[in-house]
């Protein structure tokens, strides 16, 4: 799957509030944990802008994935939310996004 496939499929479940299965999609397209997930979900959810949210998520995939670089997370957010990062491993990140572009969505 491409990035905008992915950014737009999780964009499109959160302007349709369905939390259920933009959790479903995440755990299957990163094959990262549902702990992880859930994290990535309460902590991203509600503070992100709407349709922006796919945006957020993949943008932070990438800041940790290049946790070297002076990128920094900066989710698109609603005015005034407040958001908290718990970033994840380069290994991680990079695991995830390897899973991210694999994915076969049908």
């Amino acid at each position: 799957m491409t990035k905008s496939t992915f950014i737009t499929v999780l964009n499109k479940m959160h302007k349709g509030n369905d939390k259920v299965t933009a959790l479903s999609f995440l755990i299957d397209s990163t094959r990262l944990g549902e702990r992880v997930c859930k994290e990535l979900m309460r902590h991203n959810w509600d503070a992100s802008k709407i349709g922006s949210f796919g945006t957020n998520i993949y943008h932070f995939f990438e800041v940790c994935l290049n946790e070297d670089s002076a990128i920094e997370y900066t989710p698109i957010t609603k005015k005034n939310a407040e958001y908290y990062i718990n970033y994840l491993d380069n290994y991680v990140a990079a695991y995830a996004l390897h899973k991210i572009k694999q994915y076969n969505i049908n």
